[in-house]
């Protein structure tokens, strides 16, 4: 799609706009990230399953029965592995030089053309499939098809199994929405907002398909109708968009596809009575209009198709191979006897199981067969997938998107060769369609093993609850240590937070402002306080580069207890240790953090990681409610090592008492020396000075 979308994409999600150390001179000290697009070698591993006549894998070739060419030329391969990929790992110690490693998975859903049993079909293949295919470490996602929707990526790669499970289990009985879904509908929901009030810092969102059905359905998808033709052409376009997103992502990412596939007849087209009366016509002139007329009715038809063919050459080039599961009507005997690719044999349901082993085959996949029962086809994807051999070789990381031809030859006779037939260089993050910054976005927010994290591993993050004038909030704190700042900060990152439940649902994204800029030097705190009712939640934040595409983000996860009926409570200690250079923000500054926890800024920063060997003394701060903040109070503390169930004690010194917001906050000091490395829990009691009240309250923290 070439229409042009206007958004602003610096206010897509409001930038790390962060509180910035002033110069002595008055002014602010920006520092510009470099981009690192610049010529590296690189490790290029290639996956490549080797099958037996019998489809078997063949699980003990040698290195030198192995040729490697890419572009045509031959290349050494210095790297030889056997990986077992979905094997449990007790087997492992009998398979000599083997190694587990995640596979992953792209279970898509084609509801357009299906109907009730076609849906239950797919479903019962589904969960065939997740019951006996997927392993622990396999990393999952799942795609629906429908009209007039589209596509709708519901879930991202991830290894909650049982999250998938739920989803496949909920199709036809009622509105699915996912994690990914989620995203996308907030991601494109932000651009709208911000092209309505004319803010378009990064230009125009262009080349989508995807992102497009998120926005005004009615104004972007009006040409969109409900007859076949139309079906099978955003079918293949909006496919086509999501294996061009997987160009990035490396290694094979197997794509089961459950449909009754696309009418061969719609595609390819049929003898119409037009086409058969032309040679009737008695004139140049009728000739001439029965001619115009069918080219007319075959222009439409033309276009789907080579969106259909473009389709399937994107999820070869990909390395996405393709196998399809037939939910069609079925025949007395279909089944998947013949291997795709075969000559004869073979059964299929109809002209649109024909498509859908053309798809396979194209895609270097397999055609599953048309049948209920689909004990054949799990293992066929069972050989293919479960052990692979990796062969690996040097190349240069050149960064200019181009594609590269890879063939895999086998030299033992009689072995089925089963590999990617390339691989796509890397290429500047600006060079980006607006689907491909969206599906990036997705990895980097919700996949459990995002592909675009910046060096530097994931952000300290911590998360907790506080409790004030009887409202519950959760409070948090993300650090960006000074060597990331200019990468990860600034005016041209985006950053939100994700608020998850106990099941793992999504529960708001909102964004992050800190008005400002980057830290000139030293570290940066971004904080906020925002309202939650008690409860179980994972927090997530995430920042990503608009220029260079890399980003960061961090985890914490949050208990909420309900302390409203309390007579007494004491907070979760913020802990405290000597700062250096680091430069607080906040993001919500009509409820900052350092209005609930009141400390010197200039001279401590909350202990977010481990604790250096050999210091001295740490530093808390207690926040005292109810009762307990109108009382003389007195602090003891105990501390255990470890999953220790008793501690010894620990002399607390109290430094300073103040008022943080309806509470009484106690500034307090405690020596660690001496301590060696492990994980310790210091639990303070803070007491009436002359009567009965009393409150609790435990922070943990590591020594290395």
């Amino acid at each position: 799609m070439n229409k042009k979308f206007v958004v602003g994409f610096g206010i897509l999600i409001s930038g790390f706009l962060l509180a910035g150390s002033r110069t002595s001179s008055g002014t602010q000290d920006v520092r510009q990230p470099k981009l690192q697009y610049e010529v590296r070698v690189a490790q290029k591993l290639i996956q490549v399953s080797v099958l037996d006549k019998s489809g078997n894998p063949v699980t003990d070739l040698a290195k030198e029965e192995f040729e490697l060419s890419d572009n045509g030329k031959r290349v050494a391969f210095d790297q030889f592995e056997r990986r077992t990929m979905g094997v449990p790992l007790d087997e492992l110690s009998s398979q000599p030089g083997g190694q587990a490693i995640n596979r992953r998975f792209f279970l898509i859903f084609d509801f357009s053309l299906s109907g009730v049993r076609g849906l239950q079909k797919a479903k019962q293949a589904g969960l065939k499939f997740l019951d006996e295919v997927l392993q622990p470490r396999d990393e999952v996602a799942m795609v629906t098809f429908t009209m007039p929707v589209g596509m709708r990526v519901h879930e991202y790669l991830t290894m909650d199994h049982e999250r998938i499970r739920k989803a496949v289990e909920g199709l036809g009985t009622g509105p699915l929405v996912g994690r990914a879904e989620n995203l996308a509908r907030f991601w494109v929901s932000q651009a709208d907002r911000a092209a309505q009030k004319g803010r378009q810092e990064l230009g125009e969102m262009q080349d989508y398909e995807y992102a497009a059905q998120y926005g005004d359905l009615s104004a972007l998808n009006a040409d969109k109708k409900m007859d076949s033709l139309n079906q099978a052409l955003q079918f293949s376009k909006q496919l086509r968009t999501l294996a061009k997103s997987l160009r990035s992502v490396p290694g094979t990412k197997n794509v089961i596809l459950f449909s009754d596939g696309i009418p061969r007849q719609i595609l390819y087209g049929t003898r119409t009575r037009t086409m058969s009366t032309m040679s009737e016509a008695t004139s140049a002139d009728q000739y001439a209009a029965q001619n115009n007329a069918y080219s007319e009715t075959q222009v439409p038809r033309q276009n789907t198709l080579n969106a259909y063919q473009k389709m399937m050459e994107e999820f070869k080039t990909s390395n996405c191979p393709v196998y399809t599961f037939d939910t069609g009507e079925s025949r007395a005997g279909a089944d998947i006897s013949v291997m795709e690719g075969m000559e004869g044999g073979g059964q299929i349901s109809s002209s649109s199981g024909e498509t859908l082993r053309e798809i396979a085959n194209i895609t270097g996949g397999r055609y599953l067969g048309n049948t209920s029962d689909t004990a054949k086809a799990v293992q066929s994807v069972k050989n293919i997938t479960g052990a692979v051999y990796v062969l690996g070789y040097p190349v240069k990381d050149t960064w200019d998107g181009k594609y590269h031809k890879i063939k895999v030859k086998v030299l033992r006779k009689g072995c089925d060769v089963i590999a990617q037939t390339g691989y796509y260089n890397p290429k500047p993050y600006s060079e980006y369609s607006t689907d491909d910054k969206l599906f990036q976005l997705m990895d980097l927010a919700l996949s459990d093993n995002p592909q675009f994290l910046s060096p530097g591993g994931d952000l300290p993050f911590v998360v907790f609850p506080v409790w004030d004038q009887g409202w519950s909030y959760a409070a948090g704190i993300a650090r960006v240590s000074g060597e990331r700042t200019a990468e990860i900060l600034g005016k041209d990152v985006e950053t939100f937070l994700l608020v998850l439940n106990a099941k793992n649902d999504i529960l708001s994204i909102s964004n992050m402002s800190f008005g400002g800029v980057a830290p000139s030097k030293g570290d940066l705190d971004g904080r906020f306080v925002i309202p939650m009712k008690p409860g179980s939640y994972t927090f997530r934040i995430v920042a990503r580069n608009r220029t260079s595409g890399w980003g960061a983000r961090g985890n914490s996860t949050l208990v909420i207890s309900d302390a409203s009926a309390a007579a007494a409570w004491v907070d979760p200690p913020l802990l405290l240790m000597p700062a250096s250079q680091v430069v607080v923000a906040e993001a919500t500054p009509a409820m900052a953090l350092s209005t609930l926890y009141p400390y010197d800024t200039a001279g401590y920063m909350p202990a977010l990681g481990p604790i250096p060997a050999g210091t001295l003394d740490l530093w808390a701060v207690l926040r005292c409610s109810g009762a307990l903040a109108q009382a003389d109070l007195s602090v003891s503390g105990t501390l255990a090592a470890g999953s220790e169930a008793t501690g010894t004690a620990v002399p607390v010194t109290i430094l300073k008492q103040q008022p943080g917001g309806s509470a009484k906050c106690l500034f307090v000091q405690f020596p660690v020396s001496g301590l060696l490395p492990g994980t310790y829990t210091l639990t303070f009691e803070v007491k009436e000075a002359n009567g009965f009240l009393n409150g609790k309250s435990a922070v943990s923290f590591k020594i290395k």
